[in-house]
């Protein structure tokens, strides 16, 4: 699990009061593995969620037209789930 999260920067909490959820290791790797055009929910470890996409293999604040604090950088603590578009 270990290598697999060091290659994808995804990563799965095994603790038990938030056993699987996901979340981000490595910003850069982990866009890259979602690829292009994917939707995530992140929710920080305050609690506050904010949909992001995957854009230029940065995570980019959905709607976010301000170049500055569009992006995604600090997941320490956090969790996301992918969103189904579809669902939207």
């Amino acid at each position: 699990m270990v290598a697999e999260t060091l290659k994808t920067g995804i990563g799965m909490n095994m603790a038990p009061w938030n056993f699987g959820s996901m979340y981000i290791n490595d910003p850069q790797k982990a866009a890259t593995s979602l690829g292009a055009g994917t939707y995530i929910n992140y929710t920080d470890q305050n609690g506050n969620t904010t949909l992001y996409q995957v854009q230029d293999g940065k995570f980019i604040k959905a709607g976010c037209t301000n170049s500055s604090g569009c992006e995604l950088t600090n997941t320490s603590g956090g969790t996301f789930q992918v969103v189904n578009v579809k669902m939207m």
